[in-house]
């Protein structure tokens, strides 16, 4: 959450940015999706898009409980039900 914030703040160093705009997270994330998909633990789809899904939730999960600490925080099981196949 930090770390996509810093990207987009005005007042971050852009030796800062520079570093964050090349971080990726969804290459290694997709070939675990791959990997998955070819054991049949993963379900079907673009293994990137399943990595972009899993990763956007997680963020958004984060970034409501740190705004509201009294939220109840979902189940792991939840998102990982996410790429899960059934």
């Amino acid at each position: 959450v930090l770390m996509s914030h810093a990207l987009v703040n005005d007042d971050a160093p852009e030796r800062v940015k520079a570093k964050l705009a090349g971080f990726d997270v969804h290459t290694p994330t997709a070939e675990i999706v791959r990997r998955g998909q070819r054991e049949g633990t993963v379900r079907e789809g673009d293994p990137v898009a399943l990595s972009v899904a899993f990763w956007a939730a997680v963020q958004g999960i984060a970034e409501e409980l740190s705004l509201h600490p009294g939220t109840p925080c979902p189940e792991s099981a939840w998102i990982v039900d996410i790429v899960r196949k059934r």
